[in-house]
């Protein structure tokens, strides 16, 4: 499904600044696998993102998404396929559009015919897909988004990604900003909706509990580099002092407890 060979990513090159933000990544995720990412602060995990989807270029390395060598595809060309949600809750919606403007705009991927589609049958197909978010936002279709608190944003760009029809679904710690009570009922819908559509997902998350108790396979980054890479038993076995002591006995040295979650 996403296959990235040798890939390195270097900022400020060749000066006092330089930054290697990916090293010789080679990473395989195969269709309808959940990864969760985890690592410190500039561990390289949203840098691994931004090359998949294509709004960052590789410096050295290749891109595959379904067998298609995209390395030099721009970020719109990617877009078809790739769904993207970000921690802040009002970057995936358009704040003066209602409900249902947001959701024939994903539905459509555009704007051509958005007019001509919001019709009562759409309506009701949106009320019903709504309703799975369990928020009562579909009796506000008509409401502007602006309108919305941030959990319910954050649950629409869900629903509006999961609507355009993603092969991949890429999620950069799109809980963060959230209350822990709104944080929870996102990850409670992300979880059933990638079940539900088998949906190849990768999810950025600063939450190690949540990084061990989401998904089929988790990947931790350090320093640019994948570090430890667990699936199956071994990763249903996981606590977070097991990850704890595995980056310890990796990188000998202590988890920066600052920027990742140990507990909840």
């Amino acid at each position: 499904m996403v296959e990235l060979k040798e890939v390195t990513k270097i900022f400020h090159k060749d000066t006092p600044d330089e930054i290697i933000a990916l090293k010789n990544i080679n990473l395989t995720i195969k269709e309808g696998e959940f990864v969760t990412i985890i690592g410190a602060n500039g561990a390289g995990k949203t840098t691994l993102l931004n090359i998949i989807s294509g709004s960052l270029f590789a410096d050295r390395g290749k891109i595959f998404i379904n067998g298609v060598d995209v390395t030099n595809f721009a970020e719109y060309k990617r877009a078809s396929y790739i769904g993207r949600i970000f921690q802040n809750p009002t970057v995936g919606t358009a704040s003066n559009m209602t409900i249902e403007e947001n959701l024939i705009l994903a539905y459509k991927k555009g704007f051509r015919g958005i007019r001509i589609s919001l019709n009562n049958k759409t309506r009701e197909f949106f009320k019903e897909k709504l309703a799975l978010l369990e928020l009562g936002l579909e009796n506000r279709l008509k409401d502007p988004v602006i309108l919305l608190s941030g959990g319910q944003r954050q649950a629409l760009t869900l629903l509006m990604a999961i609507l355009s029809g993603p092969t991949l679904l890429l999620l950069d710690e799109h809980t963060a900003a959230l209350d822990p009570k709104n944080a929870f009922h996102i990850l409670y819908l992300t979880d059933r909706f990638v079940k539900e559509y088998r949906i190849t997902t990768l999810m950025i998350t600063h939450n190690m509990s949540n990084a061990i108790n989401y998904g089929t396979r988790l990947i931790m980054m350090d320093k640019g580099e994948i570090i430890f890479d667990v699936a199956g038993k071994q990763k249903e076995n996981l606590t977070v002092e097991k990850l704890v002591e595995e980056f310890y006995k990796l990188r000998h040295r202590e988890l920066d407890s600052d920027s990742v979650m140990l507990v909840d």
